[in-house]
């Protein structure tokens, strides 16, 4: 008798065990801590800027926390010059939410929601990979702020297609909403073949003007190589009826090791002659940038890069703005 009760002790105690693996421990909640460092030290190479100096350009602290295997929620706090549209702005430091926000993930959907990164940016990013040193196209250019206040659906319904649609703020993760107007967003991306992603991506605010950028985006990985090639172009900037800009970038990057990558990038941006004008509207901003340099990772989390930076004016009574860069990113 005892045998037996012995017996069936240990099947409801293993009963009770597996339930609790099915359950209880199937998913324990859980965070990591946020931070992450732009640095750098730089040279100017011409009369035009021959400064030098040390610079701690952004600061990313904050924490990321799995609620449950469906909802996670982020804050983060972006330490460093809003805008950066000029070099006295980088004088300032100020902080502020870069992200505020909740997700949720299940099979085929995502759904995320606050001061949130803009999807399309942040594909483009991941294919750039060098963010501490310069900013993707569209975030260099002030197209559109690279997050918001708003919230992002994502649906992939295969395997090699995924669309997402977004209704933003638009005035970017610095500035409360200040107008009744909204942006829209959509997007389309393919996979071909497993490492190339082709993506198509539109949005608009309706105002008196139809403000509108539209891209497209190419980007291949194969072992050691990774390359991106977008164009876009933004109609009515600022509301200004036929003040349009339209841009290219393409870069590449090599990885030689574990340890050390080369990488180059080539921007061109334009904007458009509107009618009555003599000239194109935004002239003392077009040009071209040219980057190219050599990384090296000693640790997972440290990268470094000696890199030459180069912007061409169109305009021809600007000098051109060519410096070497050695930047550093710390992301734990």
């Amino acid at each position: 008798m005892n045998k037996y009760l012995v017996i069936c002790s240990l099947a409801l105690s293993s009963n009770f065990i597996s339930a609790q693996d099915g359950t209880v421990r199937t998913f324990i909640p859980n965070g990591d801590p946020i931070v992450r460092i732009f640095a750098n030290v730089h040279s100017g190479l011409t009369e035009t800027d021959p400064s030098k100096a040390f610079e701690v350009r952004r600061a990313y602290m904050g924490y990321k926390y799995r609620l449950s295997k469906h909802f996670t929620t982020e804050i983060k706090v972006d330490i460093g010059s809003p805008e950066e549209i000029s070099e006295f702005a980088r004088l300032r430091r100020y902080a502020y939410f870069k992200t505020a926000a909740i997700y949720w993930e299940k099979e085929k959907w995502t759904i995320r929601g606050g001061i949130i990164d803009t999807e399309h940016y942040r594909r483009q990013e991941k294919y750039w990979k060098h963010r501490y040193l310069y900013r993707s196209f569209q975030d260099e250019h002030r197209f559109g702020p690279k997050a918001d206040l708003g919230t992002t659906v994502i649906f992939a319904p295969f395997k090699n297609l995924a669309f997402d649609a977004s209704v933003m703020n638009g005035e970017g993760y610095q500035n409360l909403q200040n107008d009744n107007t909204f942006k829209y967003s959509g997007a389309i991306s393919y996979f071909p073949i497993s490492r190339l992603q082709l993506r198509v991506y539109y949005d608009f605010v309706d105002q008196e003007v139809w403000q509108s950028t539209f891209s497209t985006f190419a980007g291949y990985r194969h072992r050691k190589i990774t390359a991106g090639a977008e164009y876009n172009r933004k109609s009515n900037r600022d509301f200004e009826q036929d003040h349009n800009q339209s841009g290219l970038s393409f870069y590449l990057s090599y990885d030689i090791n574990d340890r050390f990558e080369i990488f180059g990038r080539y921007d061109h941006l334009s904007s458009n002659t509107p009618p009555g004008f003599t000239q194109p509207w935004n002239l003392v901003e077009d040009g071209s940038a040219i980057i190219a340099g050599i990384q090296f990772q000693p640790i997972e989390q440290v990268k470094l890069a000696l890199n030459y930076q180069d912007w061409v004016p169109f305009a021809a009574n600007m000098g051109n703005l060519s410096y070497i860069f050695l930047n550093l990113e710390v992301d734990l």
